[in-house]
C-alpha cells in the first residue's frame, strides 16, 4: 500500500511540473547582397594602366603566369592590390652549369596598404590593380564629403525636392553628413529620411540622384577608389564621380583627357564629420579667474614689516 501511495505522489508531482517555456523567436539576420562576393580574378580589382603602386613592404614574384598572381592576392586578406610588370629584362641563369634557363617574364609586386604614404610612379610596363572593397569605412558613421576644398550640401528646392550644392567645408550650419553603409555599399546623405545617392549612366547628379536607399539597386552601390581618391559605380569602375566647373556633379570617365575650357574634379575625400556648438566660437574670461595684484601687495607689506619686527626685536 505504501508503495502505491509513493507511486500516486511522484505521478502527481510529475503532472504538476511546469512545462517548459517556448523557444525565443528565431531574430532574422539582414544580409543585404554583396555585389563583390562573386566577382572573379580581374573583375575583383580596379585597374590602373601605366602605374605602379609602393608601400614599402617590397614583397615580389617572379612568374610566367600573372593570373596566379591576381588569385594569391584575392586569397589573402592582407593583400590590398598588386602591380604587374611585364616585359622586364630577361636574364638566363645556369642550373648546373651548363644548362641555361630564363627568368620569368613578369614581376608581381604585393601592397599590403593604400594610403596617402604611397608613391605612384607611372610606368607604361605596369597595371596596378587594387581590390575593391570599402572596409577602411566606419560603417553608417558620420563623414564630410569633400570634393576639393568644398563639401557637399543638400539644399531644399521651392518644389520641396533636394538638390546638391558644393559649399566651404567650415559653413558647418549647411554642410550635409553622409553615412558609408559598408554592408551593403551604399551611401546615404543627410540626416533627413533615408535617402542614398543614386546614378543613372552620365546624368548630372544633381538630377534625381538622390533616391529612397535600396539595399538591392545597383545604380546606389559605390566602391571608394583609395588611390585616386574618388568615387566610382561598383557595377562600371571605369566612371568617377567628377564636380565641374558650374558645380555639377556627374558620372562619366575616370580617364578624361585634359581640356582647359572646363575645369573638373574627381577627387573627393571622406573626413571626420564635426558640427561645433555655438558656445565653441566663445571665449569667457570669468572674473573668478582673474588676477587682483592689490592683495599680494597687501601681502608683501604685511611680511616684510614683520620680517622688520623680528629683525629690531633680536637686536635688543
Amino acid at each position: 500500500m505504501g508503495s502505491n501511495t509513493s507511486l500516486i505522489d511522484t505521478t502527481i508531482i510529475e503532472a504538476g511540473t511546469p512545462p517548459p517555456p517556448p523557444p525565443k523567436a528565431v531574430k532574422p539576420v539582414y544580409n543585404p547582397p554583396n555585389p563583390m562576393e562573386g566577382l572573379q580574378g580581374i573583375d575583383a580589382y580596379i585597374s590602373y594602366p601605366n602605374l605602379v603602386v609602393n608601400d614599402g613592404t617590397g614583397i615580389q614574384d617572379l612568374t610566367n603566369n600573372a593570373w596566379t598572381c591576381v588569385n594569391k592576392c584575392k586569397s589573402n586578406p592582407n593583400c590590398k592590390g598588386l602591380n604587374i610588370i611585364q616585359n622586364i629584362p630577361q636574364e638566363e641563369v645556369t642550373t648546373d652549369g651548363y644548362n641555361y634557363e630564363q627568368t620569368p617574364t613578369t614581376a608581381c609586386e604585393y601592397v599590403s596598404n593604400i594610403s596617402y604614404s604611397n608613391s605612384l610612379v607611372k610606368n607604361e610596363n605596369s597595371t596596378f590593380y587594387a581590390k575593391k572593397n570599402n572596409l577602411a569605412f566606419e560603417n553608417n558613421t558620420p563623414y564630410l564629403l569633400n570634393t576639393g576644398n568644398e563639401c557637399l550640401s543638400l539644399q531644399k528646392k521651392t518644389d520641396g525636392t533636394l538638390d546638391f550644392k558644393s559649399i566651404s567645408c567650415k559653413d558647418y550650419d549647411n554642410v550635409t553628413p553622409v553615412y558609408f553603409n559598408t554592408a551593403s555599399d551604399t551611401i546615404r546623405v543627410g540626416d533627413e529620411g533615408n535617402n542614398c545617392l543614386t546614378y543613372y549612366d552620365s546624368l548630372i547628379m544633381s538630377n534625381g540622384s538622390l533616391q529612397k536607399c535600396n539595399d538591392y539597386a545597383s545604380n546606389q552601390k559605390f566602391i571608394y577608389d583609395h588611390v585616386f581618391k574618388s568615387l566610382r559605380p561598383i557595377d562600371n569602375t571605369t566612371q568617377c564621380l567628377w564636380k565641374d566647373n558650374n558645380g555639377d556633379f556627374i558620372i562619366t570617365d575616370c580617364d578624361r583627357p585634359y581640356n582647359p575650357k572646363m575645369t573638373m574634379s574627381k577627387t573627393t575625400t571622406f573626413e571626420n564629420y564635426y558640427k561645433p556648438e555655438k558656445d565653441d566660437y566663445i571665449e569667457y574670461f570669468q572674473k573668478d579667474y582673474s588676477v587682483d595684484l592689490r592683495h599680494y601687495i597687501l601681502y608683501m607689506i604685511l611680511l616684510l614689516m614683520i620680517l622688520y619686527l623680528m629683525v629690531v626685536s633680536s637686536k635688543k
